[in-house]
């Protein structure tokens, strides 16, 4: 079983509660301000932190990033204390104490992505890691998604993998998207399923796909795509519920016969794969990303998550050795050049 370094969420009770359905085995280790965590004091490891790198902080506080719990609970990954941390606040800030702390350890790939889990095995790469990026960057988002798909889903799940722009024309989308293009084709010499055409972002959620699909986008495209998904499921949902209890008495009725499904489907986007992100490009580094907002379910799951996933480098060195098969076979065989 992993020992899970833990960066406690500024809603320290929302773990509290987490905490109380993981099974035996599991250790977690929490990173927090100990006064807020007094309750776990005596069954958990706590390390005091009392400073926390919230959602308002940004990497100019470079000062506020070294000492808070993030960064604490991944220097304590670095020196082996710890298996996986799992970031409960700020994306940012875990992914800039990540690069700091491995700041001289070796990257597989030009730059870290985060690969976010959609319903019907749909995928998203990159979820916010790396803004700006080159083609390669993005060809090696593609890489390490896939190999991840692979990994979770099977060897033979053989994923499709498409560039999300603005239309699913080879016409479509902006310079570093058809750069991309040419050296996306080009893995299909490798054996890697590249379709004729681009993705948009319904594509992620496609229900009757033949085969898993991974997007991949640069940073910024991906970020915004999957938090206007969180913030348009929450809408409707808020929605539907309203009006059905403001509604008529049939209305009412109806909402009655259907809280059960609406609660499990509700219960299925709130934990599952969906809520969690693992960050991708680093040797050596475990890191999962949840949601800073994550209620105490999805935390209960997160945590579930990188015990069995990311209890060990398995998925990290598989995913390195597809990167190296890549640049072995770009080195030896392709004459295109960036």
């Amino acid at each position: 079983m992993a020992r899970i370094g833990i960066e406690a969420p500024e809603d320290s009770t929302k773990l509290i509660k987490a905490l109380e359905g993981i099974p035996q085995g599991i250790t977690p280790v929490i990173f927090g301000p100990r006064e807020q965590l007094r309750p776990l004091e005596s069954r958990i490891k706590i390390v005091d932190c009392p400073t926390t790198f919230s959602c308002e902080d940004t990497l100019a506080n470079r000062a506020k990033l070294r000492r808070s719990s993030i960064f604490k609970a991944i220097e304590h990954h670095s020196k082996g204390l710890v298996d996986v941390v799992l970031a409960l606040n700020n994306t940012t800030g875990a992914i800039g104490a990540t690069l700091g702390v491995f700041k001289k350890a070796k990257r597989y790939a030009q730059r870290p992505c985060l690969v976010s889990t959609w319903p019907n095995h749909g995928f998203l790469a990159d979820s916010g890691a790396t803004v700006d990026c080159t083609p390669q960057q993005l060809i090696e988002f593609a890489i390490m998604g896939t190999a991840y798909i692979e990994k979770i889903l099977g060897k033979d799940s053989n994923p499709e993998i498409g560039l999300l722009t603005n239309g699913k024309e080879l016409t479509k989308g902006n310079r570093l998207i058809h750069e991309t293009r040419k050296l996306l084709e080009e893995m299909r010499e490798l054996g890697y399923n590249i379709p004729d055409h681009h993705y948009e972002p319904y594509d992620l959620l496609a229900s009757k796909a033949e085969y898993p699909r991974l997007a991949v986008c640069d940073g910024y495209i991906g970020n915004i795509t999957l938090k206007m998904a969180e913030h348009t499921f929450r809408f409707i949902a808020g929605e539907l519920k309203r009006r059905l209890l403001d509604g008529s008495i049939i209305d009412k009725i109806a909402g009655w016969r259907l809280r059960n499904k609406l609660r499990s489907f509700k219960q299925e986007i709130e934990t599952g794969d969906h809520s969690t992100a693992p960050l991708l490009g680093i040797e050596k580094a475990n890191i999962l990303v949840c949601h800073g907002a994550a209620e105490p379910n999805t935390i209960e799951w997160a945590i579930k998550m990188a015990n069995t996933r990311f209890g060990d480098f398995g998925i990290t060195n598989y995913i390195k050795g597809k990167i190296g098969e890549y640049n072995e076979w770009k080195k030896n065989n392709c004459s295109s050049s960036l």
